[in-house]
């Protein structure tokens, strides 16, 4: 499976990670552990979460007040 971000979940993403850069040492990498734990999750089983509008799917990040949103159909995630 290929996960594409759209531009707007892109820099939101880049965003949190550079503020979380600038709390405390490390903790940007540990943000981005965690997505890639999330994404890791929903490759596996998209089905597994919500959906929360329409065809809009969404998995909530361990740890860190974020979640990934995905389509359900062409999983193209926001």
């Amino acid at each position: 499976m290929v996960i594409r971000f759209t531009p707007d979940a892109d820099a939101e993403l880049a965003e949190a990670r550079q503020w979380y850069a600038r709390q405390r040492e490390d903790l940007d990498m540990e943000f981005m552990e965690s997505i890639d734990d999330a994404l890791s999750r929903v490759v596996r089983d998209p089905d597994l979460y919500p959906i929360v509008y329409r065809n809009l799917r969404r998995a909530v990040v361990r740890r860190f007040p974020f979640a990934v949103f995905m389509k359900s159909q062409r999983m193209r995630f926001r």
